[in-house]
């Protein structure tokens, strides 16, 4: 690839993290937002991949186990899910809670932020491991 492609894997990676995790924090506005900040955030990881090949990227970033983050993922949505009926609602009710973080102040959390965050590890995990799958089976 070219240094200018590699350039803009570069620039594109922090931003797009940073996209995605504005799209996660807003998972309360509505469903689905886990889903594509995990989509935004494999996108700019397989461009590593494409600008720096597949070597060379996976050195970048090899501290990251993505059947670890896949399994973490698939571990929070199943928390998600059973804690309201720990709480005595449904499985996957609404639960809400506040919690008070001391320089902070409050801050609201939700079951549903903590499924799209189990979403979000789930599309990044999955996507990434079916990437290193490809690669292990092309060599």
């Amino acid at each position: 690839m070219t240094p200018l492609t590699r350039l803009v894997s570069l620039a594109t990676l922090p931003i797009a993290l940073l996209i995605s995790m504005a799209y996660l924090l807003g998972a309360e506005d509505g469903p689905g937002d886990g889903f594509t900040a995990g989509i935004i955030s494999a996108l700019a990881l397989t461009l590593e991949y494409l600008a720096f090949g597949y070597r060379e990227a996976r050195n970048r970033i090899r501290w990251i186990r993505f059947e670890q983050v896949l399994l973490a993922g698939i571990s929070v949505v199943l928390a998600a899910a059973v804690l309201p009926l720990l709480a005595g609602g449904p499985v996957l009710g609404i639960l809400e809670f506040t919690l008070e973080i001391p320089y902070v102040g409050e801050v609201h959390l939700s079951r549903s932020l903590l499924f799209e965050v189990g979403v979000y590890l789930v599309v990044v995990g999955g996507s990434l491991t079916a990437i290193d799958a490809l690669r292990e089976h092309g060599e």
